[in-house]
């Protein structure tokens, strides 16, 4: 870095329940505010509220919890960091974290207190909008506020008087409740919390009390009673939007293009973070014209009224009547790369790039500070074109699109190759189409939802044309990046889209996961058109989608160190119609061959975590056959199989033909805990060696090597991997490579070489991810599954384990080097960034 380089610091992380989503707000925006002249610098608050600064090696993770237990390690040379020199070597100060410590005030008090200039709103502001009671009773509010009552137990420790407190609150809410007329419909949520933490529905006084002993065991004192607006509604409205303010530079706040959010049940941490079709979003709303531009109004006056700064995200709801209530204000916007921020400002004109040096320099003009940053021009060199596909019909569809969206999103500071999005979907016939999409119609969150936009996108550009124009003035700057070119989608059959890749010589870059994405349908079909594309060949990827088939390879290779847990292989045929005295037999049947109390069941073809269940008994094997047989999409929690937990159990979008079952293995149940790693049993070594990892081989074929191995750790008391903890932003944690405590380096390596010598006999190439658990005490390995088109998201571990190698590779030219391996040869020796 040069000396005139302008120093950004970006600070997240902190103690709140949101540290982990502050994780992925900040990756994705040092991800895109980096240009040249930037010099982008990074502390993590730990969860006990202590400052780390944390290198680029650290940012692709998904939870800061995969990285915080090295801060205290032996061999770690990260130390308590001395904050205020740190901070005052900065031009400007970012903040990027979320919830209490970040949105409340404390951490822009001690900034203040510093004389430190900071992204946003001073610490007054702060706290009085980030406590939800006391933002729903502000003067600046007036009519618009959500009417809320207080049940304030703050140190109430004694158990006694505080159910004393409670049940005095109690009658005061029931009261309250009748003048309000929502005796039985009201919100329940912290007052201090975020805007989708702890939110739940009461429908009596006593279920609200409590929900808010609930909230009490899990840290919140403060709770909040509101009207629950949508409840005994019919039709379009009531209906909840949100919407993103920035200022220009003369200070004046300027409204984006609000979002609507369309959701049968409370917009809930996973309906906001996960992609799903149990809500939408629709960018303009869908509610016309006059209502948007009096949100608009309305959130760019509170704005002025509250002081707010720089930037913030105000959420509220439009009622049966076409009135406007407000009933959150977020100083700290989500930054998550396809979050509303960036989508909005996208339906505005701005690629990422662009919006936030806007951001940036808005908030250095208003306090005196020299910036230029420049935006990344693009290559005068001729650049490989690279179609990225992403969608498809399966089950792991939407992880797909975020996979493939990522990819687009970092090939594009390529100088190799030049990036097009494309979302592959059923057409009405059921065959293949494509889309080609433009810039903002590939940040929607799932298939669905971008087909819904890009069939009407024609009536949605028509509405943003103006609004836009509007926008720009406001702003006093016309966008001119990417995301500025007034694009319709363009729709071709997948003839269409094939033939145009072969007559431009462009490389397919798929990331459809699962199904025909991963069975070598997809493959063999590119080859015949002579496409090269990334990943394995037919043969290979038909090989590794069938599981037993794999485990069959597996055996047969009798490579040393390398084998394969029991398993039993069963047709659909022979399942679908039993009852439940024949599915004990077949239980019983299942605990003698594969030596096991409780078994897991998976498709026997399908995506990796795509139905995959431990079963506790026979009646639970029963329950599955019948979700099964019903077609179900999920299994809801409520169901609660023993050792489901929390989330939901994604279902094959297409009835298996095969299931396998399997012995389960008892792993060592690793915790990060407040910066420690906690293991159980005591003495894990010798009742349960095992522990999961997941291993990323990347090279071309016949050549292909194992990176540094990452520890996978399953949500608590399930010792499975669901599709959350794999994908999920702020939820998964993976420890890379496995700390020194847990396993040998001699064995990591041991392995990695067992790994590489198995992708090189599968006839793998470009880039895989092999999952199996692994002997702490031996090194040996049990194969689970190998993934031959692996998940490409923004925290991925293919990312982690890139930058854990010597020299570390980030993740744009571990995508570059995917792309090369893919199509070279052994004979090609190392594709470049991996010795």
């Amino acid at each position: 870095m040069s000396q005139s380089d302008f120093v950004l610091g970006v600070l997240f992380g902190g103690p709140s329940d949101e540290r982990s989503v502050s994780q992925n707000s900040a990756r994705s925006f040092c991800d895109h505010v980096a240009s040249e002249g930037i010099q982008l610098r990074r502390v993590c608050f730990s969860s006990t509220g202590h400052p780390y600064e944390v290198s680029e090696r650290d940012m692709p993770q998904n939870t800061t919890d995969d990285y915080e237990h090295r801060f205290a390690g032996e061999d770690s040379n990260s130390r308590i960091l001395d904050l205020e020199p740190w901070l005052k070597d900065c031009d400007l100060i970012m903040l990027a974290g979320h919830g209490r410590f970040f949105e409340d005030g404390k951490i822009q008090e001690t900034l203040e207190n510093m004389e430190v200039p900071f992204v946003g709103s001073c610490s007054e502001v702060c706290r009085q909008v980030f406590d939800k009671f006391e933002f729903s009773i502000a003067p600046a509010l007036g009519e618009l506020g959500i009417p809320s009552f207080l049940i304030d137990i703050e140190g109430l420790d004694d158990q006694q008087a505080r159910d004393s407190a409670l049940d005095n609150y109690e009658r005061d809410l029931e009261n309250w409740a009748k003048s309000r007329r929502c005796v039985n419909h009201m919100i329940v949520k912290p007052a201090l919390g975020g805007s989708s933490i702890g939110v739940s529905r009461a429908c009596t006084a006593s279920k609200a009390i409590k929900a808010a002993r609930k909230l009490y065991k899990g840290g919140y004192s403060r709770i909040v009673v509101q009207p629950d607006l949508k409840a005994g509604e019919k039709g379009a409205l009531p209906t909840e939007f949100t919407v993103i303010l920035v200022e220009n530079p003369d200070g004046q706040p300027v409204a984006l293009v609000p979002t609507e959010i369309s959701c049968d049940d409370i917009f809930s941490y996973h309906k906001k973070y996960f992609p799903t079709n149990e809500r939408q979003f629709f960018c303009p709303p869908s509610f016309g014209d006059e209502i948007t531009q009096r949100i608009r109004r309305h959130a760019e006056d509170l704005f002025r009224k509250l002081n707010l700064r720089d930037f913030a995200r105000i959420d509220g709801w439009v009622l049966r009547n076409e009135d406007i209530k407000l009933s959150d204000c977020n100083v700290i916007s989500g930054l998550e790369q396809n979050s509303f921020l960036f989508l909005q400002a996208a339906h505005c004109g701005f690629d990422h790039q662009e919006f936030l040096h806007h951001l940036i320099t808005s908030a250095c003009s208003r306090r005196n500070i020299r910036c230029d940053l420049r935006e990344d021009t693009p290559s005068q060199q001729p650049r490989r074109q690279v179609q990225v596909l992403f969608g498809g019909a399966t089950s792991e569809r939407q992880i797909a699109v975020q996979s493939g969206t990522n990819v687009w999103q970092k090939l594009r500071s390529s100088a190799e190759f030049e990036p097009h999005p494309y979302l592959l979907f059923e057409d009405n016939e059921g065959g293949r189409a494509v889309w080609s999409l433009p810039y903002a119609y590939a940040l929607y969150h799932t298939v669905e939802e971008i087909g819904r936009v890009c069939n009407e996108a024609s009536t949605i550009e028509r509405r943003l044309a103006q609004l836009r124009a509007e926008i720009w003035q406001a702003l006093g700057q016309r966008p001119c990046g990417a995301a500025s070119q007034a694009q319709l989608p363009e729709k071709l059959t997948w003839e269409e889209f094939l033939a145009r890749c072969k007559s431009s010589m462009a490389i397919v870059f798929s990331t459809v996961h699962g199904g025909e994405g991963e069975d070598g349908t997809l493959q063999s079909e590119f080859e015949a058109h002579g496409l090269l594309y990334n990943g394995s060949g037919p043969a290979a990827s038909r090989l590794c989608m069938d599981k037993n088939a794999t485990k069959e390879r597996i055996r047969k290779l009798n490579i040393e160190g390398v084998g394969t847990a029991l398993s039993r292989l069963y047709n659909w045929a022979d399942l679908c119609d039993l009852r439940l005295s024949q599915v004990e037999s077949v239980w019983s049947e299942l605990q003698d061959t594969l030596k096991s109390d409780s078994i897991i069941v998976k498709p026997n073809a399908d995506g990796c975590s795509t139905g995959v269940v431990r079963l506790a008994n026979a009646d639970e094997l029963f329950s599955y056959l019948k979700f099964v047989k019903n077609g179900a999409g999920q299994i809801p929690p409520e169901r609660k199989f023993t050792f489901q937990g929390e989330a939901k159990i994604e279902m094959p979008a297409v009835t298996p033909d095969s299931f396998l079952f399997e012995q389960f293995v008892d792993t060592a149940e690793v915790r990060p805990k407040q910066g420690k790693l906690k293991i159980r049993p005591n003495n894990w070594r010798v009742a349960q060696p095992w522990i999961e990892i997941t291993v990323a081989v990347i090279g071309p074929e016949g050549a292909m090597r194992a990176l540094n191995p990452s520890l996978t750790i399953c949500s608590e008391g399930t010792n499975l991997l669901s599709v959350e903890d794999k994908f999920q932003g702020g939820t998964g944690v993976n420890l890379t490579p496995p700390p020194r405590e847990i396993v040998s380096r001699e064995f990591v390596d041991r392995a990695r070489c067992g790994i590489t010598r198995l992708a090189n006999a599968l006839g793998l190439r470009g880039f895989a991810r092999i999952d199996a658990f692994l002997d702490c005490t031996t090194g040996d390995l049990l194969v689970i599954e190998v993934n031959t088109l692996p998940g490409m998201t923004a925290s991925t571990v293919l990312f982690h384990q890139g930058l854990a190698e010597t020299p570390p590779v980030p993740p744009l030219e571990l995508i570059e080097l995917i792309i090369r391996a893919s199509h070279e040869t052994e004979d090609a020796g190392d594709p470049g960034g991996l010795a």
